[in-house]
């Protein structure tokens, strides 16, 4: 998202998926809850990756996010190059291609 809003500061920005409303741990613990779960733990696990530079990093991002690769097919081919050309600067900008993402693991019994 940093790279879709700086990259195109006037654009509305897109809805997040719902499965993203799980990222509140509270939320998750409610909807394991919901469905009868109980004595339930949640663990929050943090995935670090490291690419030689952002091109590598966006070529891994692009080919294993299920969202992430119909969503750029969707966009005319000059929005779709800024966002690229900006991730590339920010991540640059940062001096390394250190990339990590968070999910709540949660396990309970029913």
């Amino acid at each position: 998202m940093t790279t879709v809003t700086t990259a195109l500061p006037d654009a509305d920005p897109p809805a997040p998926p719902p499965f993203m409303e799980l990222a509140d741990p509270d939320r998750f613990r409610s909807e394991l809850e919901t469905a009868g779960s109980f004595d339930i733990d949640l663990v929050d696990v943090t995935h670090q990756s490291d690419w030689a530079d952002a091109d590598a990093a966006w070529a891994a991002i692009a080919e294993s996010n299920p969202l992430f690769g119909p969503l750029l097919e969707q966009l005319p081919s000059e929005t779709a190059t800024k966002i690229r050309g900006t991730f590339g600067d920010l991540v640059d900008g940062r001096g390394d291609a250190h990339l990590s993402a968070g999910a709540w693991i949660g396990t309970g019994r029913a």
